[in-house]
C-alpha cells in the first residue's frame, strides 16, 4: 500500500482539539526490511529524516523533499507540491485520493492516541476505503504506519515494510508483525545494522535462486546450487521442511501452496520461492 496521494478537493476544515501530537521527527532513522515478490530476494534499508535547517519548514527523507505546514504534510515533486497527509481530519470525515485503478473514497473511522515505545502518545488516524480491508494508518511525526515517508508515487517491485523508527537511539516505534521474509528471533532494537545478518550468518545475498521445475509436484532443483543446508516455510512464514540436499529436495509431503526455500552457501543466506501442485 503506497502512501496516500490527496486530492485538493478535502475540506481543510480547522481542527479544534485539545490533543497534543508530535511534529515531523527530525534525525530519526528508518528500517526497512524489503522483500521482492519477483525474485525472491530480501534487502535492507536504513534511512534519515533530516530538516533542511533550523528555520526551515522542509525535511529531506532519502532524495525527497517533504514539508510541514500546520497539519499539512507535502511533498514536493520539482517545483509542485501536493498534498501528501492531512491531519485535519477527524473521525467521520470522507475524502477522495486516487489509486492506479480511479478515485476512492476513505473513511476516517476514527482519530486514536496511541502510546509508542519512546513511552509518548502519537495521534493515529485510521482510514478505510473501498478497496482496503485492514485500516490504513497514518501517525502524526511518522507518515503512514507501514511505509513511513515514502513518497507517494513510486513504483515498487518490492514489498516494503516499516519495522523500525528510531531518533538518538531511542526506539519510538517497532512493528512486530514478520511475514516470514526478515530476520528471524529479533528483539526490538535501534541497532539496525545487526539485522544485516542472520542466523549468525556474517551477510545476506540480496540476490535469489531459480528453482525447478516450477510449479512443481514431487522434487525440486536450484539453478546453480548442488548441496547445502535448507529450510522451506509456507507463504506466512511457518517452517515446513528443513535438511541437507544434494541435487534435489523431495517436497511430495507439503501442501499446495506458495513456499519460500532458503539454502545456506559460503557464509550467505540465498533465497527462492516456488509454487507446489
Amino acid at each position: 500500500m503506497k502512501p496516500i496521494k490527496l486530492l485538493f478537493i478535502i475540506s481543510l476544515l480547522a481542527f479544534a482539539t485539545s490533543i497534543q501530537s508530535q511534529n515531523i521527527i527530525d534525525n530519526a532513522r528508518f528500517l526497512y526490511l524489503t522483500f521482492n515478490n519477483n525474485t525472491g530476494g530480501e534487502k535492507v534499508s536504513i534511512e534519515k529524516i533530516q530538516k533542511i535547517n533550523p528555520l526551515s519548514n522542509r525535511y529531506t527523507f532519502n532524495t525527497e523533499t517533504i514539508a510541514e505546514n500546520n497539519n499539512l504534510i507535502y511533498y514536493f515533486n520539482g517545483k509542485d507540491s501536493v498534498l501528501y497527509y492531512n491531519y485535519d481530519l477527524n473521525a467521520g470525515d470522507t475524502f477522495f485520493f486516487k489509486r492506479t485503478m480511479g478515485i476512492d473514497t476513505m473513511f476516517v473511522d476514527s482519530v486514536k492516541l496511541i502510546l509508542l515505545n519512546d513511552n509518548k502518545a502519537y495521534k493515529h488516524w485510521y482510514l478505510k476505503s473501498l478497496y482496503t480491508s485492514n485500516p490504513i494508518v497514518w501517525v502524526r511525526g511518522l507518515g503512514e504506519k507501514k511505509l513511513a515517508w515514502l513518497r507517494y508515487d513510486l513504483q515498487f517491485i518490492n514489498t516494503p515494510k516499516l519495522k523500525a523508527i528510531c531518533k538518538n537511539d531511542s526506539l519510538i516505534f517497532w512493528d512486530n508483525s514478520f511475514n516470514g521474509f526478515e530476520p528471524r528471533n529479533v528483539q526490538a532494537t535501534c541497532e539496525f545494522d545487526s539485522l544485516l545478518k542472520r542466523n549468525s550468518l556474517t551477510a545476506i545475498d540480496f540476490s535469489s535462486f531459480v528453482v525447478f521445475p516450477n510449479p512443481v509436484s514431487n522434487s525440486i532443483q536450484v539453478n546453480g546450487i548442488e548441496r547445502g543446508p535448507y529450510k522451506i516455510y509456507n507463504s506466512i512464514g511457518q517452517l515446513q521442511q528443513s535438511g541437507n540436499f544434494e541435487n534435489s529436495i523431495q517436497i511430495e509431503n507439503l501442501k499446495t501452496g506458495l513456499y519460500f526455500i532458503e539454502i545456506e552457501q559460503n557464509n550467505f543466506i540465498l533465497r527462492g520461492s516456488f509454487l507446489k501442485e
